[in-house]
C-alpha cells in the first residue's frame, strides 16, 4: 500500500503519447492527490541546449560550454521563456546557415511544446529529482541484469514474482520478508499436530 502522504513526480523524455499515458495511469490508480506533476528530464533538455550551442558557436568554440552553462542555469531557475526568446533573437539576428537555423528552431519548438513540464526550480525546491537517470540505472540493475539473461523467457506473473523478490533482496528486506511469509504460512495452514 502506498503511503497516502507520499508525493511524487514523473520525469519523462518527450516521447509521443508518454505524458498522456502517465496522466491516465495516475487517474486510473486514483493518485491525483499525491501527484505533483510531470517534468521533462533535464538530461534530454540539455541535449537540445548543446545542439543549439554547437549550431551557434561550432563544436570547438571555447564560448560553447559557457553559453550552455548560462542556458541551463536559466532553465534550472524556470526561465524557459527567456531561453526561448534568447534562441529566437539569435536565429533572427545572427547570420547562420539554414542548417544551423533549423537546429536552433528545433530547440525553440522543443522548449515551446514542453515548457509546461520545465518548472525545475519548483521541483528542485521540493526536493524532487529532475532526471530519470536514477530510475533508469535502478531498472538496469533490478530488471535487466536479472530478467534478460541468455535464453530466459517469462510470463507476466512469473516476471512480476521474480521482480518482487529481487526488490526485496536489493532493499535489504529479505529477513523481514521471510519472517512475514513464515507467519502468513503458519496462519493459513491447518496445524497437523492438533
Amino acid at each position: 500500500m502506498v503511503n497516502p502522504h507520499s508525493r511524487f513526480v514523473v520525469p519523462i523524455d518527450a516521447g509521443i503519447g508518454l505524458e498522456d499515458k502517465v496522466l491516465a495511469w495516475v487517474k486510473e490508480n486514483e493518485m491525483e492527490g499525491q501527484f505533483d506533476g510531470i517534468l521533462l528530464d533535464i538530461i534530454h533538455v540539455s541535449e537540445y541546449v548543446w545542439d543549439a550551442a554547437t549550431a551557434i558557436f561550432g563544436e570547438k568554440s571555447r564560448c560553447r560550454a559557457a553559453w550552455v552553462q548560462e542556458m541551463l542555469t536559466d532553465l534550472l531557475h524556470s526561465k524557459v521563456e527567456k531561453v526561448i526568446e534568447d534562441l529566437q533573437q539569435i536565429n533572427a539576428k545572427t547570420e547562420l546557415s539554414e542548417t544551423k537555423q533549423k537546429q536552433i528552431a528545433k530547440a525553440i519548438t522543443y522548449f515551446t511544446n514542453h515548457k509546461h513540464k520545465m518548472d525545475y526550480k519548483t521541483f528542485i525546491e521540493k526536493g524532487y529529482p529532475i532526471s530519470s537517470a536514477l530510475v533508469e540505472a535502478a531498472c538496469g540493475h533490478l530488471v535487466k541484469e536479472r530478467m534478460e539473461q541468455s535464453g530466459m523467457r517469462w510470463s507476466s506473473t512469473g516476471a512480476q514474482n521474480i521482480m518482487d523478490l529481487r526488490a526485496v533482496k536489493t532493499n535489504g528486506d529479505m529477513k523481514d520478508f521471510m519472517a512475514f511469509r513464515i507467519q502468513t504460512e503458519q496462519q493459513t495452514t491447518p496445524n497437523k499436530a492438533a
